[in-house]
């Protein structure tokens, strides 16, 4: 219901990553179907040496004979791989969120023994009745939470978000939390992101959730509600109507996030906009560095992240917020997507959006030229910095992607160092950076290896 037919099954990878974590079985993580999976969706272990691997398959409806040659040719990908790139599997384990029929069930104990025998590997099986005990467990009760709310105990749903005459308390946001807004009915996740003026004057929240009514799917709100009126707590929950028309008048074109819904209520206005289902671009490249393989993905990636970017500045806007959690890999090849519009709209202010990547016009304001469209350039190659370099930017200068990957090309490294220059006049316009991602992607891919 959460994540549609089409985000379902990498939701479900997410949570047996997560699940693999709690249960301690060692640092869980996810691959990126990137020219391929090497037949891996969650592993444990150095792709160096000796590995498990967890293979998902999200089939809800049951697995027949079919599905069952699909599971085998799966196994023997993996295999595959793993004698071509020198590691060892020691582990592999199915995952299917059902039940398999007598006849599958025993196709399938009498292939894992024939396998088990002939490749030595230990095949293992978690079914619905296995996934269920795991996940029952009080050590992972937070990933049933996260992912599975139905079954949390019940608790009382949010009431509508109120001002109290007098600025006294008022109803916060909470992951697992419900709320109304007008005939809509939205659950929302962790983290729940809030930011009070310095006056409390007015409180932004933001946070993605669950729609359950009128029709599931999943989305991001963001809200201001004015807690005590004046010209500053008016200005934040203006802008935030900006961003609203400016992402009607887009209609989910050019990469930007699609309106869902705005609702006015006493003392605020909350923004929904449609959310696609993957995993966010910190939870896909967090902790690796990637090969160059791997780092022609990232930049393919990239590209259309860069073009949603654009299409804000021709709009005479910019996101200002970019880092990794703002990104989703959307879809089964994981195309960079903007989670939200970001600050675009928003009054400028010291210190905004999220400290990583943050550009050095964020932090003061005391430079002539205040965050805008150069703001993005620095945060984009910030990104891609990071995710290539496997560390993020410094203030100093930073040693080139080249260093950790040999053979990077150069003229994508130079523009990346301009890119993160403090002062927003050297930086190259968006469209040179867009253009130069692009042409590393093409000479990565030239080179044999992408």
């Amino acid at each position: 219901m959460r994540a549609n037919e089409a985000g379902a099954p990498l939701e479900f990878e997410q949570m047996l990553a997560a699940l693999v974590q709690t249960l301690d079985l060692g640092d869980a993580r996810l691959v990126r179907p990137a020219q391929g999976d090497w037949g891996i969706d969650v592993l444990v272990g150095d792709l160096a040496g000796r590995v498990t691997i967890w293979q998902a398959k999200y089939y809800p409806d049951g697995v027949d004979r079919a599905r069952l040659v699909k599971i085998k040719d799966s196994f023997k990908t993996a295999l595959r791989y793993a004698a071509t790139h020198n590691y060892v599997i020691e582990r592999w384990v199915l995952c299917v969120p059902c039940s398999l029929y007598p006849a599958v069930l025993q196709e399938w104990d009498q292939w894992r023994s024939a396998e088990q025998r002939g490749t030595g590997v230990q095949i293992d099986l978690w079914d619905e009745a296995r996934l269920r005990e795991l996940l029952m467990r009080p050590e992972a009760a937070h990933v049933a939470g996260s992912f599975y709310l139905d079954d949390e105990p019940a608790r009382p749903a949010a009431v509508r978000l109120r001002v109290v005459p007098g600025g006294g308390p008022r109803e916060g946001w909470h992951g697992g939390d419900e709320v109304r807004l007008d005939d809509r009915c939205y659950l929302l996740h962790d983290p729940v992101e809030e930011l009070t003026a310095p006056d409390g004057a007015w409180v932004s929240r933001a946070a993605t959730a669950g729609m359950t009514e009128p029709a599931p799917g999943r989305v991001r709100l963001r809200q201001v509600e004015v807690v005590r009126s004046g010209a500053a707590a008016t200005l934040h929950r203006d802008a935030l109507l900006a961003q609203a028309e400016l992402l009607a008048a887009a209609g989910g074109r050019g990469g930007l996030p699609r309106r869902v819904a705005l609702h006015r209520h006493a003392g605020g206005v909350t923004l929904v906009t449609a959310q696609p289902p993957g995993p966010t671009w910190t939870e896909a490249y967090q902790q690796r560095t990637p090969d160059r393989l791997g780092a022609a993905a990232a930049l393919a990636a990239l590209l259309p992240v860069g073009a949603a970017l654009a299409e804000l500045h021709r709009r005479g806007h910019a996101h200002r917020a970019l880092d990794g959690d703002a990104v989703i890999l959307a879809g089964k090849g994981r195309e960079g997507t903007l989670r939200d519009a970001g600050l675009a709209g928003m009054p400028a202010a010291p210190g905004e959006g999220p400290a990583r990547y943050r550009a050095p016009e964020q932090q003061l304001l005391v430079r002539r030229d205040g965050p805008g469209p150069h703001t993005d350039v620095y945060r984009l190659a910030a990104l891609a910095y990071h995710t290539l370099a496997g560390h993020p930017p410094t203030p100093a200068p930073n040693p080139p992607v080249a260093a950790t990957l040999p053979g990077f090309p150069p003229a994508l490294d130079e523009t990346l160092r301009r890119a993160l220059d403090a002062d927003p006049a050297r930086r190259p316009a968006l469209p040179g950076l867009i253009a130069e991602l692009g042409a590393g992607r093409a000479a990565l891919s030239r080179s044999g290896v992408a």
